[in-house]
C-alpha cells in the first residue's frame, strides 16, 4: 500500500480504537473503500478539539474547506484526500457529501442552539449520518435510512463522549431545553442529568437499529453492527458510572472491544 493509505490506516484504526475492532474482520476491498473515509472523518473531528482557542478552530476547518476544495480540482495536499482522490472519480457525489460532512462537523462550534431535544437528535439523523451511508456505498441495495440512523447514533454518541475536550468554546453543542430542564436555581447545569435523558435515548435507538440491521437483506456490513454494539455498550457503561460525562471518559478495555466484536461477527 501507499504511504498515503499508510497513513489514513493509522489515522482511522489507532489500536484500541472502536473502529479498529470493528473493521478487523472486513474483508480487503471493504476496508480500503472505508478505511480513506473514516480517517478524513477523524481530522474533522480533530478540529474541533484539538485546541481550546475557538479562533484556531476556525483556521484548521478553513484549512479543509480549502483542501477539499483542491480534491476537486485534483490537486489534494494531504495523505488523506490524496488517497480518496482515486474514489472521488469513481464516486462523482463524494465530494459534495465530504463537504456536507466538514460543515456539519464545523456547525458544533458555528450554529446556534437547538431548541428541542428531538429537534437535537433529528439533525443528527439528517446531516452527522448522512456521512455514514457513504461509508457503505460499496454496498448495493442496503437500507439507506437504517445506516443513516446508526451512524446518527455511533457519531452521536462520539460527540458526546468528547464533549468535555470542546465545552468550553461550544456552549450551546447541549440542546436549550434539557439544559433549561436540568439546570439548578442558581444557574448551575446538572450535568449527569442532562447526559442521563440523551444516553438513555441512545441506548434504546442503538438496540432498535441493531435489531432492524441484523433483519436486512442483503445483510449490512459487519462494521456497522459492531461499532453499534461497542456504542451500546459504552452508554451501558455511562449509565452504570452515573452518566458523569463531564467528569469521566467512559472506554471499554481493548479484550472487551475484542470480545464484542467476536461475538457480533458470530451472531450471539
Amino acid at each position: 500500500m501507499s504511504t498515503n493509505y499508510d497513513y489514513c490506516l493509522d489515522k482511522a484504526t489507532l489500536p484500541g480504537s472502536n473502529f479498529y475492532y470493528a473493521i478487523l474482520f472486513e474483508k480487503g476491498d471493504v476496508k480500503t473503500s472505508v478505511i480513506p473515509l473514516y480517517a478524513l472523518h477523524n481530522e474533522f473531528i480533530d478540529c474541533l478539539t484539538a485546541s481550546p482557542d475557538p479562533g484556531v478552530t476556525r483556521l484548521k476547518f478553513n484549512w479543509w474547506h480549502e483542501e477539499l476544495s483542491r480534491l476537486s480540482e485534483n490537486s489534494p495536499r494531504h495523505p488523506v484526500t490524496r488517497t480518496i482522490q482515486s474514489t472521488s472519480d469513481k464516486y462523482p457525489d463524494i465530494i459534495s457529501t465530504l463537504h456536507k460532512h466538514l460543515m456539519t462537523i464545523e456547525s458544533i462550534v458555528m450554529n446556534a442552539q437547538s431548541e428541542n431535544h428531538r429537534g437535537w437528535l433529528e439533525n443528527n439523523s439528517n446531516e452527522i449520518g448522512q456521512y455514514w451511508s457513504m461509508l457503505n456505498m460499496f454496498r448495493e441495495n442496503t437500507d439507506n435510512n437504517l445506516l443513516i440512523q446508526n451512524g446518527a447514533l455511533v457519531f452521536g454518541l462520539e460527540l458526546l463522549m468528547l464533549y468535555p475536550l470542546f465545552a468550553e468554546k461550544v456552549h450551546r453543542f447541549i440542546c436549550a431545553e434539557l439544559i433549561s430542564k436540568h439546570s439548578s436555581a442558581d444557574g448551575e447545569v446538572q450535568y449527569h442529568d442532562v447526559f442521563e435523558e440523551i444516553i438513555c435515548d441512545y441506548h434504546k435507538k442503538l438496540n432498535q437499529t441493531y435489531i432492524s440491521l441484523c433483519q436486512t437483506t442483503p445483510k449490512t456490513a459487519l462494521f456497522n453492527l459492531i461499532l453499534n454494539r461497542l456504542a451500546t455498550t459504552t452508554c451501558e457503561e455511562i449509565k452504570r458510572d452515573g452518566f458523569r460525562l463531564m467528569k469521566h471518559r467512559i472506554q471499554l478495555t481493548p479484550i472487551r472491544k475484542f470480545w464484542i466484536s467476536c461475538c457480533t461477527r458470530l451472531g450471539i
